[in-house]
């Protein structure tokens, strides 16, 4: 639960980062790290509903449905660099390791 408050959403760019902080503070992504990176598909996140106390115009809604593609998009972004990474470890761990001699 966050509050929102008139002042946040005047501007309708900056709402959307103000908002965006303010989720970030309450909402907890799953850890993605090397080992858990393939269990979950890119983007493989499910938002609760989204409610407010009042009655709120379409600057609220703005701020708020921007700011949760905003932090889908950088855990999606995450999600793709493990997986490289993986795939590079992965790669480097299985790549030949024979000593490069030169012949005469």
């Amino acid at each position: 639960e966050i509050e929102i408050t008139e002042e946040d959403v005047e501007d309708w760019k900056k709402s959307v980062d103000i908002v965006e902080e303010k989720l970030k503070e309450v909402i907890q992504l799953p850890p993605i790290t090397l080992e858990n990176c393939h269990e979950r598909e890119d983007g493989d996140l499910q938002w609760d509903e989204i409610t407010f106390e009042s009655e709120v115009g379409g600057k609220h809604w703005h701020a708020v449905i921007m700011s949760l593609h905003r932090i889908r998009e950088g855990f999606v972004k995450k999600q793709r660099k493990m997986k490289h990474l993986d795939w590079y470890m992965t790669m480097k761990n299985t790549s030949d390791r024979r000593n490069a001699k030169y012949h005469i």
